[in-house]
């Protein structure tokens, strides 16, 4: 009995040692967490996307991970990307020293990979989890460029009424005011002098930098505001635009798993595992009602935990959470859903192209607006000049 127990004893030891090696550390000092942080932009999507390709190839016909990531490193050196080969150098050794590639990736790559990741490894097919997960980067990338280029023109146009007004008001306005005095001036002309006044002046900066922190604050809060009002929020763009995007990854992962022969409560709890705050609130409280006997379909729909009771999260999608619903308990769920996901994938870009452009033809309107406001402005200018009495 004693040598069993000593031998449980240096098991769970050496487990603990191998957890520890398996653990990515996180930097310490500021030099340290800046070095790492300039090492994760170079290991950049293009990098990633390469490194999965390759690795589901490979892996796909039979080649050891480790080695897959050796014969990736290659590659790397031959086109001088001295620190993305240092990175899969890096992964190599970790899942060398028995660290899964999700575990040794999560130290490097966003948190919605190691878990698609996580799901390939866990179904026993990381190959296509891979290319799973290269398609969703590629169509979240293909509708990312459609809003980026619908903002494109009001953006220039915002720049270069900025710039138009405070041109007025650093060298216009000072020698107008002997031509036309301030206190004379009417209508739009008069706004004109109080705009290009704040132009030169420190409120100028209040727009541009208020515009900055409220973007920062909503791509901060985006994976990790949590609760009701979250909820509420999701009626709305850009979060309802992050939850489907990441509905729709989740359910691809959680379809994967299911035809692999996975229990729908163990998916969902290695799943929160290695999800960000906003996720696993999701995702755990779905397990919890399915740990307790719920089925998929009532789990989704239920109200959330929390205080007052949390109205029904909508996740992934209110609309796929009906077509769940029509599906659950049929033997060939995991395929249907899958087609449901696919075909929602589609419609989701399509319909996001569709919003960015009218935004950005809205925008471009709004901008047209401001110009010709300024244009009669100064036509109005030219007009109270010629009226003005000659001393």
């Amino acid at each position: 009995m004693s040598d069993k127990l000593a031998l449980g004893i240096s098991q769970s030891k050496k487990r603990v040692r191998a957890a520890k090696r398996r653990r990515p550390q996180k930097p310490r000092s500021l030099w340290a967490k800046i070095s790492h942080s300039g090492d994760k932009l170079a290991f950049a999507w293009p990098i990633r996307q390469g490194l999965y390709r390759h690795l589901s190839a490979q892996v796909g016909n039979g080649v050891q991970v480790e080695d897959a990531l050796e014969n990736y490193r290659l590659r790397l050196q031959r086109r001088k990307h001295v620190t993305a080969d240092k990175i899969v150098g890096d992964i190599s050794r970790r899942m060398r020293d028995g660290s899964t590639l999700s575990d040794a990736l999560s130290k490097w790559i966003p948190t919605d990979e190691v878990s698609i990741i996580n799901s390939g490894e866990l179904s026993g097919n990381l190959s296509k989890s891979l290319d799973l997960l290269v398609e969703s980067k590629r169509r979240i990338a293909s509708v990312m460029r459609t809003v980026k280029s619908s903002m494109t023109r009001p953006l220039i146009y915002s720049v270069a009424i900025y710039a138009f007004v405070w041109a007025v008001g650093r060298y216009v306005i000072p020698d107008l005011q002997f031509a036309l005095p301030e206190e004379r001036a009417r209508g739009l002309v008069a706004a004109m002098f109080i705009l290009g006044h704040l132009a030169n002046s420190w409120v100028a900066i209040i727009p541009p930098v208020a515009a900055q922190i409220v973007l920062g604050l909503v791509f901060y809060s985006l994976p990790r505001w949590k609760g009701r009002y979250r909820v509420t929020a999701e009626r709305y763009f850009p979060y309802n635009f992050y939850r489907d995007i990441h509905g729709y990854a989740w359910l691809m992962g959680f379809t994967a798993l299911l035809r692999a022969g996975m229990a729908d409560v163990t998916i969902l709890k290695n799943q929160f595992a290695h999800a960000t705050p906003w996720l696993h609130e999701r995702l755990h409280a779905i397990w919890w009602r399915m740990d307790n006997g719920s089925s998929l379909p009532a789990a989704l729909m239920a109200k959330g935990k929390g205080k007052g009771g949390m109205p029904p999260f909508g996740f992934p999608n209110p609309d796929v959470v009906d077509d769940i619903s029509s599906m659950a308990g049929f033997s060939d769920f995991p395929e249907r859903i899958t087609k449901v996901a696919s075909t929602w994938a589609e419609e989701l870009e399509e319909t996001t192209k569709a919003r960015a452009a009218r935004f950005g033809f809205y925008a471009e309107m709004v901008m047209y607006g401001l110009m010709t406001l300024l244009m009669l402005a100064v036509n109005a200018m030219s007009d109270q000049l010629a009226n003005v009495p000659s001393a």
